[in-house]
């Protein structure tokens, strides 16, 4: 094999190897997590993967307003005690245009607005943006509600402890598709 053939084939490894990860970023594939989340001592918090976008009312606020929810890892409160690793975004979608940067700590404390919630399963730990020590922003870098709709978020991070525990960094930009309304979904 030639020099310009062996660069050739490197290129489009390289290519391919870069689109791979591109596209596992976005899905949130097994490889890695969406949203990079790391604790204090620098481990990393990890999810089965799955990353999720949907409008929907969200039921446990009682209103009858629509709400992004974007999640990763899958949330499944029928078994209480077996609880995996996730987070969630979810903000309501009444002007979207108006409100496309959140900071944080959650102002007031008690909005029912947008929340970003961590559970950590692995340490049995809980993160809210709501929590005074919480610090930074989460910026909506595109909006959608409709079947096939991109979202994409940045976030960056200090999210404390509902608990008492370590604090949460997270740190990155998801992008994700509107879909379906995971079944089984609990509020």
């Amino acid at each position: 094999m030639n020099v310009r053939k062996a660069s050739s084939v490197g290129a489009l490894l390289a290519s391919s190897t870069v689109i791979e990860a591109a596209l596992v970023g976005c899905s949130g594939g097994d490889a890695r997590p969406a949203l990079p989340i790391t604790r204090e001592d620098g481990t990393a918090l990890g999810t089965d993967g799955t990353l999720r976008a949907w409008c929907g009312v969200p039921r446990s606020e009682g209103d009858a307003g629509v709400s992004l929810h974007v999640l990763e890892g899958r949330r499944a409160f029928e078994q209480p005690n077996n609880t995996p690793t996730y987070w969630i975004f979810r903000a309501e979608v009444e002007k979207p245009e108006e409100t496309k940067r959140f900071a944080i700590p959650q102002m007031p404390v008690d909005t029912p607005s947008w929340v970003l919630f961590i559970n950590d399963a692995e340490r049995d730990h809980e993160a809210a943006a709501y929590t005074e020590e919480s610090l930074g922003s989460i910026q909506v870098e595109r909006w959608g509600c409709e079947a096939g709709d991109v979202v994409t978020l940045t976030v960056d991070a200090r999210v404390a402890s509902e608990i008492g525990g370590e604090a949460l960094r997270a740190r990155g930009t998801v992008t994700a598709e509107i879909g379906d309304e995971p079944e089984g979904y609990a509020r």
